[in-house]
């Protein structure tokens, strides 16, 4: 966006997405996240960046279906609604 012929109406654009998108990091989703850290097994825990459990947490939280490719480390994560494309 900064290298739009117009970067203000780019940038103004972008925020404007991400006004509908981006959900807020509450203290239900901090707590929920250091839940799902601790719990995971030492073996995914070491495996499994921070990033991975905060979104999942956000998911929860928001009980929201998560839409990802990488199945193998969200399938950890108990109650996490998972979206998997059927593949023909």
């Amino acid at each position: 966006m900064y290298y739009a012929r117009e970067p203000q109406a780019a940038l103004a654009a972008l925020r404007r997405l991400l006004a509908g998108v981006l959900l807020p990091l509450s203290m239900t989703v901090v707590e929920r996240f250091g839940i799902l850290r601790g719990a995971l097994p030492r073996q995914h825990r070491n495996q499994i960046g921070d990033l991975d459990p905060l979104i999942a947490a956000t998911a929860l939280s928001h009980d929201l279906t998560l839409v990802t490719r990488n199945l193998r480390d969200y399938r950890l994560v108990p109650g996490l609604a998972l979206y998997e494309r059927e593949t023909s």
